[in-house]
């Protein structure tokens, strides 16, 4: 996310495990400040609550990985920048917007046990459409008999209420190996989406 700066001042490597599903030595900076990050297109967002987490921009978006025992348990939230070639102004209309994108690439033949839900609210913008997405994941390689991975896909996508064609989407991810008792950490995932916030555009 170029407009967001990252106000973090250590750079690491951090090895990423199979269950966050990114390739590995990837640059991530570890979090050591909670103060928002400012966006040029009206919204902020703060980071993840908690120990351990680390951030790095890829493009227009702005990511975080919590340090876990990645070979059992991951949870990643993400924050990415949306701009439109038109405003949407109609919530049906941009209620259909969202499922017509999301389903494409939420649904997939190796998830099993699938529920989408999506819900629309009226904060923190009049544009808002809250999804969850759970299901199994029997695509993995490498784990044992019967083994899968628990995977749910929270998040929001809001257009800014007074520039409808600037929007955001904010997520976590969270997966948990099915034969694992890792604790869960979904409570960070949620303080982050509950973070998102508008404000005056300067772009």
């Amino acid at each position: 996310m170029k407009t967001l700066k990252i106000q973090t001042t250590t750079a690491i490597l951090v090895s990423l495990f199979f269950l966050v599903g990114c390739a590995a030595e990837k640059k991530y900076y570890h979090v050591i400040s909670h103060k928002p990050r400012v966006s040029t297109m009206g919204f902020s967002i703060e980071p993840p609550p908690g120990k351990g987490w680390y951030e790095r921009l890829k493009n227009n978006s702005l990511i975080y990985l919590k340090k876990t025992d990645a070979n059992k348990y991951s949870l990643q939230t993400k924050v990415t920048e949306i701009n439109l070639a038109r405003s949407m102004q109609m919530k049906n209309d941009f209620v259909k917007h969202v499922q017509k994108n999301m389903v494409k690439t939420l649904l997939d033949t190796r998830h099993k046990n699938a529920k989408l839900n999506f819900f629309t609210e009226d904060k923190p913008s009049t544009l808002c459409v809250k999804y969850t997405y759970q299901y199994e994941d029997h695509g993995y390689k490498n784990l044992r008999r019967n083994e899968f991975v628990i995977v749910k896909n929270n998040g929001r996508v809001c257009m800014h209420p007074d520039v409808p064609r600037n929007g955001i989407e904010i997520s976590y991810l969270e997966k948990t190996l099915s034969s694992s008792k890792h604790r869960s950490y979904i409570d960070e995932g949620e303080k982050f989406l509950d973070s998102l916030s508008f404000r005056p555009v300067t772009n």
